[in-house]
């Protein structure tokens, strides 16, 4: 089964925001992630190699949140083989770091969750990232 790995990277302000980014291929907004590397060490290799170069945002710009991990399951193309996306939830350390792209993408947005939400076109996708900002505001709380 195909395997990719991302984060919810998120930055807090007076609203909580998630980095969104288009891809240059097919002009969709999405979310940091990629394919699982031979080289990778574990889940989380994944995700922060795929971050840095997608982004340029290195470990030490990100605080992955513990306990957080989501996963969809879903076919490619219809009739097609699985893929499996997982995410974890990074919280960006400085707000205002500079997201430099790679050519795979040709904009970024600091998204609130509405927003965000009508950048999504998978519901699974949607529900998951409903998840990661409930348990946002739950840390927040505590």
């Amino acid at each position: 089964m195909e395997k990719s790995v991302g984060f919810f990277i998120f930055r807090l302000g007076s609203t909580t925001e998630y980095l969104f980014l288009k891809s240059s291929k097919l002009h969709e907004w999405g979310l940091p992630k990629g394919h699982v590397e031979v080289n990778d060490t574990g889940e989380l290799g994944t995700a922060f190699r795929e971050t840095r170069e997608e982004t340029r945002l290195t470990p030490s710009d990100l605080t992955v949140i513990p306990n957080f991990r989501v996963s969809m399951t879903y076919p490619v193309k219809k009739g097609s083989k699985l893929k499996e996306t997982i995410y974890f939830l990074a919280k960006l350390r400085n707000p205002d770091a500079p997201i430099v792209l790679s050519s795979e993408h040709s904009q970024y947005k600091w998204l609130d969750l509405s927003s965000a939400l009508d950048h999504i076109k998978f519901k699974d996708l949607q529900d998951n990232l409903k998840k990661a900002d409930i348990f946002i505001q739950e840390l927040k709380q505590t």
